[in-house]
């Protein structure tokens, strides 16, 4: 669970939790896995509103609350979506994470990645999760549960943790083609 600080808003402890998870999985991948053929699929689960660009795209209530409360795990969510770049080889036009999130050398580590080494690589960026029931298992005749798109969304304020993972289960891993190398932004 994060603690709260005043100036620093909510603060995750480890600071590097996502990233540093995800960089221990690709450096201790087999190398049996590492051959396109054998790569297993990986889907991410990052957060709207971690970039300069994504933050200008989101709801004027959420702004505040995202650039103070969430700066944190954001700011370690943007190191996470900053390694799979490099590894999908999608290229990175943000700017760098923070050095004590992910360090200057972090690409050159043994094990990590080559650039666009992944080939078989989705990112998942919810709106602000919540706890609510799963919508698309209810669904309202001609209204679909959630939205999902492949670039932000720019109105979305919620999404339940459920519909992200019915969608995960349902919509991306059954549409695999349809996705693969692309970030789905899914909200109501």
């Amino acid at each position: 669970m994060p603690s709260f600080h005043v100036t620093k808003g909510f603060v995750i402890n480890p600071k590097d939790l996502c990233s540093r998870s995800l960089l221990n999985t690709f450096t201790t991948m087999p190398a049996s896995l590492r051959d396109p053929a054998a790569q297993p699929r990986f889907v991410i689960i990052s957060s709207i509103g971690i970039t300069h660009a994504a933050h200008a795209e989101l709801p004027l209530l959420l702004k505040p609350f995202y650039g103070y409360f969430l700066r944190s795990p954001h700011t370690d969510k943007l190191a996470m979506e900053r390694i799979i770049a490099h590894s999908a080889g999608w290229g990175w036009r943000e700017e760098e994470p923070a050095r004590d999130v992910l360090p200057e050398t972090w690409s050159s580590a043994p094990g990590v990645p080559a650039e666009g080494e992944l080939k078989h690589v989705v990112t998942v960026r919810p709106a602000l999760l919540t706890s609510g029931s799963c919508k698309a298992n209810k669904p309202k005749v001609g209204k679909a549960p959630y939205r999902v798109k492949d670039r932000e969304l720019g109105d979305g304020y919620t999404v339940s943790r459920e519909d992200v993972a019915h969608f995960i289960v349902e919509g991306l891993l059954e549409n695999w083609s349809e996705w693969e190398g692309k970030a789905a932004h899914i909200a109501y």
